[in-house]
């Protein structure tokens, strides 16, 4: 096993240096998530502002607190090497490899299991491309991932481990804000505690402390108590649009999302303004349209799940993905645009095609692999909660964080299946 170890381990770091040293050569397509968080870490390095634009233009109020600063602040060491931060996602990647490892162990100790995991991991592709790419989705990954570890290890004493799980979700929650809506859970677990072991765990209200401290920063930027106005831009813009997008067409889609009130406010009183129009039209769009957002959840769910890394792939080989939205088409059954876009580089839908190949496999394994609830809890709700929240929009990098555990329970269910093959293989 360790010659095997070995073996991959050297793989992996060979082909996380190959893809580094290409994502380095070329122009890489924009990204403006990327650019947003770069122009952030250099608004509190150098202006000490919270905020992802350009100061010296006319602001858009959405940006003081779209994005938070957990990964910037990772980002301000690009500022004294610009490889540091690419070194470090790498590490990450590797990181992330070997206490998923340390976490199948406690499922399964065979070699097959780890033979298959490792396979896995290395045709991860959206998770390994996101070392050349600054994005937070592999930093808020390898957190998950920890949290994991910690959680399943039976030799951290509850006191200790409660403490590391609240500091990592607290990190978590700087990192992305799509860990806003578990701070909900934060009473319960408390209470839970307490009845369980009669003991007030205070720790466990370190993402409350984060989400309070973070709105009170952004109330006196923007005079909303708020965490992050990526919640406001995701129901209209995303949700509401894909939503409008199934039920009336694409056209209708790009109609509503240029409703002047959704234009970008750039006061405070535009931007109060704005929220309240933005849930209003995001929520009225949802409700009046149920049966399709329902049908938009599931779909961007399973897509999410199955997608094998379009983003990450395209953007690698310095492909745009920004023209057009292929989810919007997708759900608006607009078959041709979708297959016109899909065919402008048929070697990378070749790339993709054979991937996907790849993810129908890990889904099949991850079925069959739901079996020890005991030991796999943490994960599966994990899995369930990035699934359900993130479902709508459907990419790949949303589902990320908790890939590592979704390769785990893979790989022994593709033991189970393999072992269930060999015994009726020898019966007969």
């Amino acid at each position: 096993m360790n010659k095997a170890i070995k073996l991959v381990f050297a793989l992996l770091v060979a082909l996380l240096f190959a893809v580094l040293i290409f994502s380095m050569s070329g122009q890489t397509p924009m990204i403006n998530d990327s650019k947003e968080y770069t122009v952030l870490a250099n608004n509190l390095l150098n202006n000490n502002a919270v905020y992802s634009g350009n100061l010296t233009l006319e602001k858009d109020f959405r940006l003081y607190s779209k994005r938070t600063i957990g990964y910037p602040l990772l980002l301000i060491f690009q500022n004294l090497s610009p490889i540091f931060v690419r070194i470090a996602q790498l590490l990450l990647v590797v990181l992330s490899f070997f206490i998923g490892l340390d976490v199948l162990r406690k499922l399964s100790t065979s070699k097959t299991s780890f033979i298959i995991y490792s396979i896995m991991y290395l045709l991860n592709l959206a998770f390994i491309f996101h070392c050349g790419i600054f994005l937070s989705d592999l930093f808020l990954g390898s957190i998950v991932t920890s949290a994991g570890f910690i959680f399943i290890h039976k030799r951290i004493p509850s006191f200790q481990k409660v403490q590391h799980l609240s500091f990592l979700w607290g990190l978590a929650l700087m990192i992305k804000p799509i860990l806003l809506p578990s701070i909900l859970l934060t009473p319960i677990v408390f209470i839970w505690f307490y009845a369980k072991q009669h003991k007030l765990y205070f720790s466990l209200y370190t993402p409350v402390f984060i989400w309070l401290l973070f709105s009170f920063i952004n109330y006196k930027n923007t005079n909303q108590f708020e965490y992050s106005s990526i919640s406001t831009i995701n129901l209209s813009q995303y949700n509401a649009k894909l939503t409008i997008a199934k039920a009336y067409g694409y056209d209708s889609a790009q109609t509503f999302i240029n409703n002047s009130n959704l234009d970008i406010p750039t006061t405070a009183s535009e931007y109060d303004t704005y929220k309240k129009a933005a849930t209003n039209l995001g929520m009225s769009a949802i409700t009046e349209n149920f049966l399709s957002y329902l049908k938009v959840h599931t779909l961007g769910a399973i897509k999410m799940i199955i997608d094998p890394g379009r983003f990450e792939i395209y953007t690698f080989f310095k492909e745009p993905t920004s023209e057009v939205s292929l989810t919007e088409m997708l759900f608006a059954q607009n078959w041709v645009s979708l297959k016109n876009a899909l065919a402008k580089n048929p070697k990378l839908l070749l790339v993709f095609a054979i991937l996907l190949v790849v993810s129908l496999l890990k889904l099949i394994g991850f079925m069959a692999g739901i079996k020890d609830f005991k030991k796999t809890a943490f994960m599966l709700v994990c899995i369930l909660y990035f699934v359900g929240v993130a479902g709508p929009v459907g990419a790949a990098r949303f589902f990320l964080p908790v890939s590592v555990f979704y390769l785990i329970i893979a790989a022994t269910g593709w033991e189970t299946i393999l072992n269930f093959f060999q015994k009726g293989s020898k019966s007969q």
